[in-house]
């Protein structure tokens, strides 16, 4: 029989001593190479500096550089909690590097990030202006778009006011029950008696906390001043509805440019709807592109598209005093969308029953009233009714009139409806920003301007939430969850620094006199026309 080879024995499981340089495990065009070079020469220590008062006295603390390179490595691996952070700084060379041979643990992280603050801000944007500087922005086309996020608070402990007296009393009940059922087993000399103890104290915890919570708020008031559901946990957060359901937490908005899918701004907002949502965002990245290659007027001229839940009049109107066009469709856009039709989720939903028009009621000039088919008068209810910005001079029949009506279904809009009314414009409205963006998103030019959106911004939160693994919040408070956000969105954004100056650094060598080609000589025809009637931005695009 053939002798069987030998082979070395695996040591894994054998302790190793060798000598490691942590500075060559920082690799040119590495993540973690523009993240040590971006908070070091970017950033550096001067947005923490009023935060330490140890320049005498006291010991020496981590350097804060430090720390955001780890956090901000730490966040694109994955490892999103402290705990995990203080064990790689440990365990990993690359975190050994970026920590510069610390060793904070977990209770020094988590206390960094939740003190961020309007240090994130300042961060996001001098990385942003970096990116800048490497000419990934191209001010011709913006994105707006959200990704509703759990917060660190669960629905359990969400409600209104008057669901939390009805949880404070149940508790108390059960309380109350329990305390009962552990006599009864004393009775019996039964020995469950630490198992009835651990309830009760779970159960008596619960209920302080909840007494706590009704003691110091009070009714939390929404957009509409009625009450909405507020949470125990983190008041700061709300209840939003998802198409997986409803979700305690925060809106993270993203305004992304279209060249390099750079991330220009990024917030949190308390709140599902997002109608209001596009002011705060562009406000945010003329201040961030300020000192950007543009400087003041960056955004004039480009295009803002978002989806149609943006679809309002605020939105509309903010793009329009930031100087650019606005392509927001409405929620029926697909139906209306000739490649759509005869496909079955943007078929046009059935007509409904058609009502009476005001042009089959009769007016009556001399005694100013309306009659309708029945015969009955609506007599004036309102001479001056504002409807969306516009006067109306409103008529209103009786409740008496419609009971009977045999009509009554083809003149009242459903069966709860017991009066007809009718509004007469007092002048010819003007159309609405709605109305305009209606007519103007049915064009072939605007909806192939607006068919370049989801390749813009969606890539962005599939990068975070799947690629970054940022799957929820871990921080409570809108401030804390905010700078988490811009955080994330600061690795985002490095990562685009980091591929772009690793190209330039290994780009083959062309002769001095051809410039870069320009990244929006793919954009179509008429809008590089357009964009030439701008000689400050043309002259910038053209050189960068």
């Amino acid at each position: 029989m053939k002798p069987r080879p030998r082979f070395k024995e695996d040591q894994r499981a054998q302790d190793q001593m060798f000598c490691a340089s942590l500075l060559e495990q920082l690799i040119p065009g590495t993540l973690e190479h523009a993240i040590d070079y971006l908070v070091d020469n970017k950033i550096g220590t001067e947005p923490f500096e009023s935060r330490y008062s140890n320049h005498e006295a006291g010991q020496k603390a981590y350097d804060p550089r430090a720390l955001l390179k780890v956090v901000l490595y730490a966040y694109s691996m994955g490892l999103g909690t402290s705990r995990k952070m203080e064990k790689a700084c440990r365990t990993n060379l690359v975190f050994m590097a970026l920590a510069g041979g610390a060793t904070p643990d977990h209770s020094t992280f988590a206390a960094f990030v939740s003190n961020m603050g309007e240090i994130a801000s300042e961060a996001f944007r001098r990385i942003l202006l970096a990116c800048d500087e490497q000419g990934l922005i191209g001010y011709t086309h913006f994105s707006l778009d959200g990704v509703k996020l759990p917060a660190n608070a669960s629905r359990e402990w969400s409600g209104k006011r008057k669901d939390f007296q009805k949880k404070s009393e149940k508790l108390k009940a059960k309380i109350q029950a329990k305390i009962e059922e552990h006599k009864k087993a004393d009775a019996e000399a039964r020995s469950d008696d630490d198992r009835h103890a651990a309830q009760v104290e779970r159960l008596e915890r619960h209920a302080a906390k909840v007494d706590a919570y009704l003691a110091r708020s009070e009714p939390k008031i929404g957009e509409s001043g009625k009450e909405v559901n507020d949470n125990v946990t983190d008041p700061e957060s709300c209840l939003m509805k998802t198409r997986h359901g409803m979700v305690q937490g925060y809106n993270a908005q993203a305004l992304v440019e279209q060249e390099n899918q750079v991330i220009v701004s990024a917030g949190v907002e308390a709140t599902g709807h997002d109608q209001k949502l596009a002011s705060r965002a562009l406000d945010e990245a003329s201040a961030n592109l300020e000192g950007g290659k543009l400087e003041k007027g960056a955004l004039t001229g480009a295009y803002f598209t978002a989806d149609c839940q943006y679809h309002s009049e605020e939105n509309i109107q903010a793009a329009l005093d930031h100087g650019m066009e606005a392509y927001i469709p409405d929620n029926r856009f697909r139906q209306r969308d000739p490649a759509f039709q005869g496909r079955e989720r943007h078929k046009p939903k059935p007509k409904a029953r058609k009502r009476f028009d005001v042009s089959e009621f009769e007016y009556d000039k001399k005694n100013d009233l309306y009659v309708c088919p029945n015969g009955k008068p609506l007599k004036l209810a309102a001479r001056k009714a504002r409807k969306t910005h516009n006067l109306y001079r409103r008529y209103a029949s009786r409740k008496r009139d419609c009971a009977g009506c045999p009509l009554r279904d083809r003149c009242l809009e459903n069966a709860n409806r017991k009066t007809r009314t009718i509004n007469v414009p007092l002048s010819n409205p003007a159309p609405t920003l709605r109305q305009l963006m209606k007519e103007r998103i049915d064009t072939p030019e605007a909806r192939q301007i607006y068919g370049k959106r989801m390749h813009i911004v969606e890539p962005v939160f599939g990068n975070l939430r799947h690629n970054k693994g940022l799957g929820r919040f871990t921080l409570r408070g809108k401030d804390k969850v905010n700078a988490q956000w811009l955080l994330y969105c600061c690795v985002h954004n490095a990562e685009k620094w980091a591929k772009a100056a690793f190209a330039e650094l290994f780009a083959p060598s062309r002769p001095l006199n051809c410039p870069k080609q320009p990244h929006a000589a793919i954009l179509s025809l008429p809008y590089q026309q357009k964009r030439l009637e701008n000689p400050t931005k043309a002259t910038i695009l053209k050189a960068a």
